[in-house]
């Protein structure tokens, strides 16, 4: 085969595997970015979830207060003082403490979903830049193998023929 025509296919080569490995990073870039996306859009899930758990949690403390308020009436109790008002008020300091356990809950979780998104983006930008690196490494290794060919068939052609020739012992 002759060299130019090696040289071409090394350099054919060496493009199609060059434009591959940019081609895959890229590809995993933007499957990073789809997965950290869909990361977030479940943070926004979870975080409207517990949001709504904790509206849940204070109405079901407003009701217990209610149905307090509601017995101790019944009773003859007033409600606006002594024991009856303590417990109304324990429960109000129980169920706001509990409320905003839940939403810490939420704070932490969602936090971590879009930490996570944070990660898996770099995860993709790094797999970008892995890939232009491979397809520089692999351009710049097709270009020695071609200078390589090059530089043979051009010392073989300028190399004495008693050189280049054997004899049989």
């Amino acid at each position: 085969m002759c060299v130019p025509a090696a040289a071409a296919m090394t350099i054919g080569s060496g493009l199609l595997s060059a434009y591959g490995m940019y081609q895959e990073g890229q590809q995993a870039d933007a499957v990073a970015k789809y997965n950290a996306r869909q990361t977030e859009n479940e943070a926004v899930k979870t975080r409207n979830a517990y949001t709504e758990k904790e509206n849940d949690h204070r109405r079901q403390v407003a009701e217990l207060m209610s149905k307090q308020r509601a017995k101790f009436g019944a009773s003859g109790v007033d409600v606006s003082s002594g024991s009856a008002l303590d417990l109304q008020t324990d429960t109000l300091d129980i169920g706001e403490t509990d409320a905003l356990r839940i939403r810490s809950t939420a704070d932490d979780e969602v936090k971590s979903m879009n930490e996570q998104a944070k990660l898996t983006r770099q995860q993709g930008k790094n797999a970008a830049k892995a890939g232009k690196i491979s397809a520089v490494g692999s351009l710049l290794s097709t270009g020695g193998q071609v200078a390589g060919k090059w530089y043979n068939s051009s010392s073989a052609a300028n190399a004495p023929i008693s050189s280049l020739t054997t004899t049989a012992p």
